[in-house]
């Protein structure tokens, strides 16, 4: 069956610029990840300065296990973000194809539409998870990397 139903801006425009906002949010998250795990590089070039062992790189070793878990939730927050941004964005194009279908006048069988209806569901609901997973990534990765230097700082 063929969808040449065509269908105006206006009827999907709101949904865009919901999209828009989310996936702004979501290269935030991702932005804020990768300047923490630079941060991180130049807290590492303080520690060992010139091939040296500061004493502040001394104290940041016995915190290596926290550092560790910093990089790598970090890690996963950008990794997070960015699989938003594409769930969220084959979302949209789900949604589209939902109002063809349920413009074509009635050309698809019931099933097939219900069939569409719970895949935009999933997918709405899995880029909910993805970013709120993403910052809470993000959040544990600051935490642990902020909590480090602090601790090989008072050291």
């Amino acid at each position: 069956m063929s969808l040449d139903t065509t269908i105006s801006e206006t009827e999907y425009k709101a949904d865009l610029e919901v999209l828009d906002r989310y996936q702004a949010y979501s290269a935030e998250v991702a932005r804020l990840a990768i300047l923490t795990i630079i941060g991180f590089g130049f807290l590492l070039s303080f520690a060992f300065y010139q091939g040296g062992r500061t004493q502040f790189g001394d104290a940041l070793l016995r915190h290596k296990y926290v550092l560790t878990t910093g990089i790598l939730a970090l890690g996963i927050a950008v990794g997070l973000a960015l699989a938003h941004r594409y769930v969220s964005t084959d979302s949209m194009s789900v949604l589209i194809r939902n109002i063809r279908i349920y413009k074509s006048g009635g050309i698809f069988k019931p099933d097939y539409v219900r069939d569409q209806a719970a895949q935009l569901f999933r997918r709405f609901r899995l880029s909910g998870w993805l970013i709120a997973a993403a910052s809470i990534f993000l959040v544990v990765g600051v935490v642990c990397i902020a909590l480090a230097a602090l601790a090989a700082l008072a050291a």
